[in-house]
């Protein structure tokens, strides 16, 4: 519950998330790194691999696809 609560809380932006093909919510890669307890370039390698969803916009950086993360966290 509380990873649910600090989710809610978070600054997220809707957009277009090609591989999910949905209007997604986006977090930065630093708040998906400290939420889901993973490492900055586990996030990338995994994105690499195409298990999570990333977007890079100009000043807000690299963007991670919520739904992507909250499919795979049991993974990790």
């Amino acid at each position: 519950f509380e990873r649910v609560r600090v989710i809610s809380n978070l600054r997220k932006v809707k957009r277009n998330c090609e591989t999910c093909r949905a209007n997604s919510e986006f977090i930065s890669l630093a708040n998906a790194s400290q939420i889901f307890e993973l490492s900055e370039s586990n996030i990338l390698e995994s994105a690499a691999a195409n298990l999570i969803h990333i977007i890079s916009e100009g000043e807000n950086g690299t963007l991670v696809c919520l739904a992507s993360l909250m499919l795979i966290q049991d993974r990790f």
